[in-house]
């Protein structure tokens, strides 16, 4: 996901603007689904579970609270020069409160 390739370093509203929109539609769209996988710590063998670049360290393989946690804090780094960030943002908040606004 574009959230894993954006380093510590770097801005996330510096990374490349197509992949940011791409990974903020996931969010604005599919919260709820990715949130429930986090929550039962999904997990995938082989290419689908390979994480992002600027992730060093980490063994994810799926999903899981600390990799949600992980895009949560990338997404709120994000400017809001995205249209589709500030959408994504208010999602993944919304589930993780339990869809209270």
């Amino acid at each position: 996901m574009a959230l894993e390739d954006i380093e510590s370093s770097q801005k996330a509203d510096e990374a490349d603007k197509t992949s940011l929109e791409a990974a903020a539609a996931w969010f604005a769209y599919a919260a709820p689904t990715l949130w429930a996988l986090s929550e039962q710590g999904k997990e995938f063998q082989g290419k689908i579970a390979k994480q992002g670049q600027a992730v060093k360290g980490k063994e994810w393989r799926g999903f899981g609270k600390e990799r949600w946690e992980f895009w949560e804090e990338k997404l709120e780094a994000c400017g809001d020069g995205v249209e589709l960030v500030a959408k994504a943002k208010e999602a993944a908040k919304s589930v993780r409160d339990g869809g209270k606004k």
